[in-house]
């Protein structure tokens, strides 16, 4: 027994191994803590993603409310000065 243990006596580091392991532990402890906050951060991630989804939809509906009301406009602009001219031209013949 006693050669055994001078024999683990002659190893260098035999000592750091319970430190390592505590740091293993601790470690791990550390990465599992990380996990869970990547996961919220996912979660926010994904969340954000489909707010931001939901807002693009929106907007682009929007967008073509307003085109639609635009070229409705600018058929009426139209339209108006179109009438105008003509009303314009029939005065200058002296129709009207």
């Amino acid at each position: 027994m006693k050669q055994f243990k001078e024999e683990l006596n002659k190893y260098n580091h035999l000592e750091d191994i319970d430190e390592l392991w505590e740091d293993s532990r601790k470690s791990k402890a550390v990465v599992k803590s990380l996990e869970k906050k990547v996961e919220g951060l996912e979660n926010n991630l994904y969340v954000a993603k489909q707010q931001i989804n939901e807002e693009k939809t929106n907007y682009e509906s929007k967008i073509n409310t307003l085109s639609k009301k635009m070229k409705i406009a600018y058929a009426l602009a139209g339209g108006s000065i179109g009438i105008t001219l003509i009303q314009f031209v029939l005065n200058i013949l002296g129709i009207l």
